[in-house]
């Protein structure tokens, strides 16, 4: 369940810029806010967290999310907008793997999307649903700026 939760920050983090026909957000400081809605538990977790998107960490989304033991299919994106369909197996191979969909919408200096996750456990259907909001807060400084990876 909190790997559902991690793969929503994970793609919500790995936001960054692309080619000029692919999904994209303007570099800079960005504050990012995720809503998750679990079926078996009432109270809905909110995480917010600031995040520079540079144009060095330009790795595609999905390609953060299928490191997370997601395959994604059925991508198509815009300049301004990435749906996508993914299947996690997060046990191992007699673990039922999670399915659904998610979306993020570029509005220029903000973004808003939705990822909805399901999965089937000895008949009974749990649900993971996430929402995000991002804003562009401005420039990075060198305070904000990742980390090189070594």
């Amino acid at each position: 369940m909190k790997r559902t939760y991690a793969i929503a920050i994970i793609a919500l983090t790995a936001l960054a810029a692309g080619p000029a026909e692919a999904f994209r957000l303007e570099p800079g400081l960005w504050r990012f806010t995720t809503t998750t809605n679990m079926s078996f538990n009432p109270n809905a977790k909110t995480d917010t967290r600031t995040q520079c998107i540079t144009p060095d960490n330009a790795d595609d989304i999905l390609k953060e999310l299928t490191a997370a033991a997601c395959k994604v299919s059925d991508r198509t994106e815009t300049s301004d907008q990435l749906k996508w369909k993914m299947e996690c197996h997060q046990g191992g191979p007699k673990d039922p793997p999670m399915r659904g969909t998610g979306e993020i919408n570029s509005h220029g200096e903000s973004l808003d999307g939705r990822m909805d996750m399901a999965l089937e456990v000895q008949g009974n259907r749990m649900t993971f649903n996430s929402t995000w909001k991002g804003k562009r807060l401005g420039e990075c400084t060198s305070a904000t700026k990742p980390t090189p990876k070594p």
